[in-house]
């Protein structure tokens, strides 16, 4: 049998990812045997297209947050000309209590929305402005002291935000588990704010205060 450099455990976007680096990396002097296995028929992970009874469509996610790595990959393996980039003015809408109801963008349209009630909106205003409770306790410390992006949002913004806002954005760009995922990995932008100024409203004013001016 042949001895392997690398064996890669499942052929999701992670999976292929590394193996594309690993790859890339090696010369053709030092090539590396790499083996990526998968236990499902077919590659992908959780991103796949359906088509039946002549209809198509996405299952797991179905965009995804352009970030300068994610570009070079796509360039790299020559998806260049398949990105189609969506308008960020566009309206976002959620699927809630039978209805879609549209994403809220600014503070006015949080206040008059129908997607939260008017606790989770003290809530979420609460949250925001600082009056948050420390990150601790036994299932914390086991994960390595580093919070879900479930704990993290509940924590901060309430129960509402974390379902009807947090999670299907979640599902959408990484078709993860909310309790699972890491919350400094998928939003880090975001837990950087909460580090700098205690509470993400402080955060926000922090960040933006000392972004180098171009």
């Amino acid at each position: 049998m042949e001895l392997l450099d690398t064996l890669i455990v499942g052929a999701g976007i992670s999976g292929l990812s590394l193996a594309h680096a690993l790859q890339k990396e090696a010369t053709s002097a030092s090539s590396l045997k790499i083996l990526v296995t998968e236990s499902q028929g077919r590659v992908g992970g959780n991103i796949t297209t359906v088509t039946a009874e002549g209809f198509l469509w996405e299952e797991g996610p179905n965009s995804f947050s352009p970030t300068p790595e994610l570009m070079k990959l796509a360039v790299d393996v020559g998806l260049k000309q398949e990105l189609i980039f969506a308008d960020r003015k566009l309206p976002r809408y959620v699927y809630w209590q039978k209805k879609l109801q549209p994403v809220p963008m600014t503070p006015p349209a949080m206040i008059q929305s129908q997607l939260l009630s008017f606790p989770g909106k003290l809530r979420a205003l609460f949250g925001a402005l600082g009056f948050v409770a420390p990150a601790m306790g036994d299932r914390l410390s086991q994960q390595g002291d580093e919070e879900t992006v479930s704990q993290f949002f509940r924590r901060h913004l309430g129960q509402e935000v974390m379902q009807r806002l947090v999670e299907p954005f979640v599902s959408g760009v990484y078709a993860g588990d909310p309790q699972q995922l890491s919350a400094a990995a998928a939003f880090g932008r975001v837990t950087k704010m909460a580090d700098v100024g205690g509470g993400l409203v402080a955060g926000a004013l922090l960040s933006a205060k000392n972004r180098p001016k171009k």
